[in-house]
C-alpha cells in the first residue's frame, strides 16, 4: 500500500540573508579582544523546536595580525569553535595574517531548540600582543581612491531546515 504523505523532514522552511556592502573597521586591543561586527548579523524565528539552522557566512577581511572570526547566537559565542586546549583560543574559523585581506567562507547547523527570534553575529579577533585594526570590506593598507583600494561585499545567511 502507498503512503501519500511526503516527509517535510529536511526541507528549507525560510532563508534570511544579510549582505554586508560598506566598509567597517575596528582598532582591537593588544592580547585575545574581539569586537562584533556592525550590521553584520541575520535573525530568524524557527517555527518548531526540532528545526535546524544552517547558518552561511563570507566574510572578506583583513588585520595585520593573526585573524580569529567567532560565530555567536544571541549574544553568546557557539559552540562552532575548536577544542579547548591550553591557552589557546578557541574559534570558529580562522585566517593568517594578510595585510592585503581575503576571504573567508563558512557553513554550520545550527540546533537552537527555540520557537523565539534567534540573531547570528560575528566577531572578529586579534590574538597578537599589539593594538591592531580589524578591516571589513576594504583594503586595508591603501584606501585612495585608485583601482588597486578594492572593496569587497560580505555576507551571512540562515536557512531554517525542517527537523
Amino acid at each position: 500500500q502507498w503512503i501519500g504523505a511526503v516527509s517535510r523532514s529536511g526541507g528549507i522552511l525560510q532563508v534570511v540573508s544579510t549582505t554586508k556592502t560598506d566598509t567597517w573597521s575596528a582598532s582591537l586591543g593588544a592580547g585575545v579582544t574581539s569586537s562584533e561586527v556592525t550590521g553584520f548579523t541575520a535573525s530568524v524565528t524557527p517555527s518548531s523546536t526540532s528545526s535546524k539552522i544552517l547558518v552561511t557566512a563570507t566574510i572578506t577581511g583583513a588585520i595585520q595580525s593573526q585573524t580569529g572570526y567567532i560565530l555567536y547566537r544571541d549574544g553568546s559565542p557557539m559552540n562552532y569553535r575548536g577544542d579547548a586546549a591550553g591557552s589557546r583560543t578557541r574559534v570558529s574559523t580562522a585566517a593568517g595574517s594578510s595585510a592585503y585581506g581575503e576571504s573567508v567562507t563558512f557553513n554550520y547547523l545550527d540546533s537552537p531548540a527555540t520557537t523565539a527570534s534567534t540573531t547570528y553575529s560575528l566577531r572578529i579577533l586579534n590574538g597578537e600582543n599589539a593594538t591592531v585594526t580589524a578591516y571589513l570590506n576594504r583594503n586595508p593598507v591603501s584606501d585612495g581612491d585608485a583601482a588597486y583600494s578594492w572593496r569587497a561585499a560580505s555576507t551571512i545567511t540562515v536557512m531554517e531546515i525542517a527537523g
